[in-house]
């Protein structure tokens, strides 16, 4: 069976959707990474975790725990594994000494999505 392949691209953008903590999007990312050859990366994560999210990357293949207490003082996690798509493409940005843009807006009270998603190896073959 052969893998669909699909690009999205807008002027010298690439852009990934990826399902979270997912190895196989870690994968994709990769091979569009090599692919495209990108000059920079922009992931979706706040500028204010910049320092222990890029601290977590140096650590691989050691899993890192990013942690933050909100203003209701709840804490919020962040695990930095590899089998993360926007992980991978900040290790393999830093690994080839590209700039890295951390693009997401600081939000608090960030809502827990637990919508259905489709199977990470189905969305390999069917797209």
């Amino acid at each position: 069976m052969t893998m669909i392949r699909q690009r999205f691209e807008w002027g010298n953008t690439r852009l990934v959707p990826i399902l979270h903590n997912r190895v196989e999007f870690a994968l994709e990312v990769r091979r569009q990474f090599e692919e495209f050859g990108p000059e920079q990366v922009a992931v979706e994560f706040p500028q204010t975790l910049r320092d222990p999210i890029l601290r977590g990357i140096e650590r691989l293949p050691l899993l890192s725990a990013v942690y933050y207490q909100e203003s209701d003082g709840a804490f919020v996690y962040l695990l930095v594994e590899p089998t993360d798509g926007q992980v991978e493409a900040l290790r393999l940005a830093l690994e080839k000494g590209l700039p890295v843009h951390f693009i997401d807006r600081d939000t608090e009270g960030y809502p827990l999505d637990r919508s259905p998603m489709p199977d990470p190896y189905a969305v390999t073959r069917v797209g």
